[in-house]
């Protein structure tokens, strides 16, 4: 039996570079132990124990490449491969299943056992992760051959991408705003924070952590699947903090990214633009994101701000252009982007000016920047007056800068719904906030306050 001290050395030795599996389990076997610590003097401690020395023992294998060899008594050949599939899958949680399963727990039974044989059939899910009821509803065929549901969806549903729960029901949410729910895919172009508000009432789910949990696990076992990259597998996908908007990352592509990258191309396309002939401008030119644009449009023409001379001749030959008295002719491009850039203009209305005139007659304007959706007029904390930099809060606030990682970039405005009365002021015959969360492209946000917290990326989108 292994003791305390075996379970702690074990889960603190780096991983085995011979095991042939290139597995590296140390952490979840420091998590299962600190869980089953504070479970020691729970309800049913005992089966836990009993249970804690399984779990550990069959991850410490897993990880030297090892048989798992703890398996229960007078299994055929298909339940114990079934047996061991559970075992194994992130998706079944035996600490939750006896918490959630009083009378399992009571009975000290083995978790994985019971959930195999009885209780996928009695509706019992398997862990938070996994709706099993749920997988069953949206997938008839399996219900009907009376398949366990997580052991089929981890032998064939995962690659065949089957859907893990039924479509939301969005019959009624009217077609401006909701034009695709297979998965679940939701893009709504709203004009008015009354909009905004109708489609807060009619699409509850935008607004919901299912929303967010749904296209956070489909990117976790699926990858994304974007017009813009194609399909990149869930190996390229890593999540590297809370904000899903900026933290959700694919093939170095962020949530907000990849919902620029299709609105662009889409508008592309509608225009009956090639890859080769689409004359784009960023507001961007060293970023990753500038060279993903670079790598696609032949004709896409970054910039980046060069406050002093000094700085512009640091840039050369990456072309200078201050956005708010831009350097380029009327009518030059098809299409702009600017990706968190706007913020920092000490004249958002002059930006929108001149992106409006140097844009070709039906051109677009696809946008980002931190925007409050829940106030008509947005937030000043510094502007220009006579030329002199006036700072309205007592600390400002301060952006990443990739031309100044060190600094960053003083925030002049956030915007509110009154930018899209500016943005027609500005020239622009049409203007919206564009919602998008889709699950397949992996496109979400998870914002931290707010009256209201809608689970998708806004992007400013603008025709001429």
């Amino acid at each position: 039996m292994m003791t305390d001290a075996d379970i702690r050395s074990d889960r603190t030795a780096p991983p085995h570079a011979a095991d042939g599996l290139g597995l590296d389990l140390s952490g979840e076997i420091a998590a299962l132990f600190d869980r089953f610590d504070r479970l020691r003097s729970g309800p049913a401690a005992e089966a836990l124990a009993d249970l804690r020395e399984i779990q550990v023992a069959t991850l410490a294998a897993l990880r030297r490449a090892e048989p798992l060899d703890r398996l229960p008594p007078d299994l055929s050949p298909e339940d114990e491969a079934d047996y061991l599939l559970l075992a194994r899958s992130p998706l079944f949680d035996p600490r939750w299943y006896l918490e959630t399963n009083a009378d399992v727990a009571a009975d000290g039974g083995d978790p994985t056992l019971h959930y195999l044989r009885y209780g996928w059939r009695e509706g019992r899910q398997p862990g938070p992760g996994f709706d099993g009821l749920a997988y069953l509803v949206a997938n008839a065929d399996v219900a009907r051959a009376e398949l366990n549901p997580l052991v089929h969806y981890h032998r064939y549903g995962m690659a065949a991408q089957r859907p893990l729960a039924p479509r939301p029901a969005l019959e009624r949410t009217p077609s401006r705003f909701v034009q695709s729910a297979d998965p679940l895919c939701i893009v709504a172009d709203l004009r008015s924070r009354d909009e905004f508000l109708a489609f807060q009432a009619v699409c509850p789910i935008a607004f919901s952590d299912e929303a967010e949990q749904l296209v956070l696990d489909h990117v976790k076992l699926h990858g994304t699947q974007t017009d813009f990259s194609g399909h990149l597998g869930p190996e390229h996908t890593v999540v590297i903090g809370t904000d899903l908007r900026e933290h959700l990352i694919s093939a170095g592509m962020t949530s907000r990214g990849r919902a620029v990258c299709d609105a662009l191309l889409a508008t592309m396309r509608l225009a009956g633009l090639s890859d080769d002939s689409a004359r784009i401008y960023g507001h961007e030119a060293i970023t990753g994101f500038a060279k993903q644009i670079r790598g696609r449009f032949i004709r896409f023409l970054g910039t980046e701000y060069g406050p002093t001379a000094e700085d512009q001749r640091r840039l050369f030959p990456i072309l200078h252009n201050d956005v708010c008295s831009s350097r380029f002719e009327d009518d030059v491009f098809d299409a702009t982007f600017s990706c968190d850039v706007l913020e920092h203009v000490s004249d958002i209305d002059a930006a929108l000016r001149e992106t409006a005139r140097t844009l070709a007659p039906g051109g677009t304007f696809i946008a980002t920047f931190p925007f409050d959706y829940n106030v008509a007029a947005g937030w000043r904390f510094a502007e220009i007056r006579d030329g002199e930099l006036v700072h309205l809060l007592d600390k400002p606030i301060y952006h990443g800068n990739p031309m100044n990682p060190e600094g960053g970039s003083l925030v002049f405005e956030i915007p509110g719904w009154d930018i899209i009365g500016r943005a027609r002021a500005a020239g622009f015959s049409d203007a919206a906030m564009r919602f998008v969360c889709d699950q397949k492209k992996g496109i979400v946000a998870s914002p931290e306050s707010g009256a209201s917290r809608p689970r998708g990326v806004f992007l400013l989108v603008c025709t001429k």
